[in-house]
């Protein structure tokens, strides 16, 4: 009997994970296949991180997660974005991935289209997927300094488009839109009333000296703006596997119900 499902025989893994597994077989290699920090998690995180377990911070939380973090994600949001959210707005999840995948099967039913650029970052491909999506791939060019076109976004919209995964800075390919390529891009989801995921894990890692934009800033689309994040990256928390989403509360209500 053949017990695996056609899901997952089918299911599009990662090839990210694949030459992870490959170069762990390996003492003399750099291995540059995921997305790893080359510093350790600050010291303060790790020292709070020992006292919450010795003052027995071990059990059951809400669904959404602790109040004291979500209210940190909150403030967080208020000082750095310059908008207002408050605790109902914030859904901690188990990474950024997963905070993807909660955002996905709130938002999509079966046979809803979603746009992904191509390249991507590889797992929005199987958890479009399994929330019963379709996906729409939208390529993205050099000559365009790799940033997704508001013409090209538009030309890939149909009746069944539901939503669109903006990740900036960028998986795999590294580019940042700036805020005028962000607004562009807003009229466009404006226009049609498309849901966002904003996929911000790489927030902080600039070079060039620029500040972060998110659509989210955006008051005529922020309702329909969905902002995935994690302290993967910003911290060096990888392995710690928190992340989360914010977004309109009567949408993260119904992400937290999972």
């Amino acid at each position: 009997m053949n017990c695996i499902s056609r899901l997952a025989n089918n299911y599009p893994g990662s090839g990210i994970r694949v030459m992870f597994e490959l170069a762990n077989q390996y003492n003399d290699l750099v291995n540059l296949c995921i997305g790893e920090p080359n510093f350790e998690t600050p010291g303060y995180i790790k020292e709070s991180a020992k006292k919450a377990i010795d003052d027995g911070f071990t059990h059951y939380v809400s669904n959404a997660g602790m109040l004291e973090l979500r209210q940190a994600i909150a403030d967080k949001h208020k000082r750095e974005l310059g908008y207002e959210y408050t605790t109902e707005n914030v859904m901690v999840a188990v990474g950024g991935t997963e905070a993807n995948f909660l955002t996905l099967v709130t938002i999509i039913n079966p046979g809803d289209e979603v746009i992904v650029t191509n390249p991507c970052y590889p797992n929005y491909l199987g958890q479009i997927m399994l929330a019963g999506g379709k996906l729409v791939s939208v390529p993205i060019y050099e000559e365009n300094e790799f940033k997704l076109q508001p013409e090209d976004l538009e030309k890939a919209i149909t009746p069944k488009t539901k939503a669109i995964f903006l990740n900036s800075p960028n998986n795999p390919v590294g580019f940042a839109l700036t805020k005028e390529d962000i607004e562009a891009l807003a009229e466009i989801v404006q226009k049609h009333n498309l849901m966002v995921i904003s996929d911000e894990v790489y927030e902080k890692i600039y070079y060039d000296g620029r500040n972060h934009f998110s659509m989210s800033q955006i008051p005529e689309v922020r309702d329909d703006v969905l902002v995935t994040n994690s302290l993967s990256k910003t911290y060096a928390m990888t392995g710690w596997r928190v992340g989360y989403v914010v977004g309109d509360k009567k949408i993260i209500y119904n992400v937290f119900i999972f």
